[in-house]
């Protein structure tokens, strides 16, 4: 079984660390823009939670703030995600995924994390306005 300090000494050796408290850890994404070819910054939070009774990770990645995207546009996009969910937290649509560390396999944990930041960094650029009133 892994530990948490396991996920962080393999999260040391394969990325780049931005932020590292006792019981998270903050990554910095840098993805080309689909649609303007530019680079991108995406924030991404790994944390020690409590689920059921048991330590488990989760993930985060900011999306955009609530206000700036429709609702519907989210769900429905909800549906096409391979990894994780979009939920809302503090005024802000996000990418969401939480594992057990009881049973984590660090080489999909990691492809998970690639793809939450890039799903969330390509979404940001792809979702609809809201109307405004």
């Amino acid at each position: 079984m892994a530990t948490w300090d396991d996920v962080r000494e393999h999260l040391r050796k394969k990325l780049t660390i931005a932020v590292e408290e006792a019981s998270w850890i903050g990554l910095g994404w840098t993805f080309k823009s689909e649609q303007t070819g530019m680079d991108v910054l995406q924030r991404q939070r790994i944390e020690l939670v409590q689920a059921i009774g048991e330590p488990h990770l989760m993930i985060l990645c900011d999306i955009v703030e609530v206000a700036r995207a429709r609702p519907d546009a989210m769900l429905v996009h909800n549906m096409t995600l391979a990894v994780g969910s979009i939920a809302a937290s503090d005024g802000w649509y996000v990418m969401k995924a939480v594992t057990p560390l009881e049973t984590i396999d660090l080489r999909y944990f990691e492809r998970s994390l690639t793809y939450l930041a890039h799903e969330a960094a390509r979404l940001r650029e792809l979702i609809p306005a809201a109307p405004t009133s």
